[in-house]
């Protein structure tokens, strides 16, 4: 998490903790390193301006890490991140359940970001499943119509990353192994598999 859409407190602070996140992506994965940024702070508050200059600010940083930067769309419609993504040519590490608040209302129109998106713009997908509840432990039945997320994928050709995300429990290796279950019950008789 860090708060790339607002103005930071400190510039030099702000800067040190890109810097560091870029050396410990490189370090963990040098061959494709990435870099993915979700704000949680900023909400429904959105300077463009400040997060475009922000956003283009951490491209600068450390040029000689060869770190893809991606941003995670979150509190605002995925059309919006999107489109600040575009500006500043950094992907999108879309999560479908973070267009959901808590009593299950869309954040926005989410045909406009379907109409707009590339495959290209994408460097990851997450599979997360949310209910009244909050975010589930594994994938079942909640606010995200995964059979209806596959085929949009389906339909840009996403050809990219997948990231199971859900609530941590005691049992995360038994979790994981019920999502995945679930999917290959539901989606591969649909004709769609991730």
């Amino acid at each position: 998490a860090h708060p790339w859409m607002g103005r930071p407190q400190n510039m030099a602070d702000d800067d040190a903790c890109i810097i560091q996140a870029k050396k410990l992506a490189y370090l963990l994965s040098p061959i494709h390193a990435r870099l993915r940024l979700v704000d949680l702070v900023t909400g429904q508050a959105l300077d463009e301006d400040t997060a475009i200059s922000n956003l283009r600010r951490y491209q600068l940083l450390a040029p000689e890490l060869p770190v893809a930067l991606a941003v995670e769309n979150s509190q605002l419609p995925p059309h919006v991140i999107l489109n600040l993504a575009r500006q500043c040519n950094v992907y999108l590490a879309y999560d479908e359940a973070n267009n959901y608040n808590q009593d299950g209302l869309a954040l926005g129109d989410s045909k406009l970001f379907w109409k707009c998106v590339r495959d290209h713009q994408l460097i990851s997908v997450h599979l997360k499943q949310k209910t009244h509840d909050g975010v589930c432990a594994h994938l079942k039945e909640g606010f995200v119509d995964m059979p209806a997320l596959f085929n949009r994928l389906h339909r840009i050709s996403y050809s990219g990353d997948w990231l199971l995300e859900y609530r941590p429990t005691t049992q995360p290796v038994q979790d994981a192994i019920k999502s995945r279950d679930h999917l290959l019950t539901h989606q591969i008789k649909k004709g769609v598999a991730p």
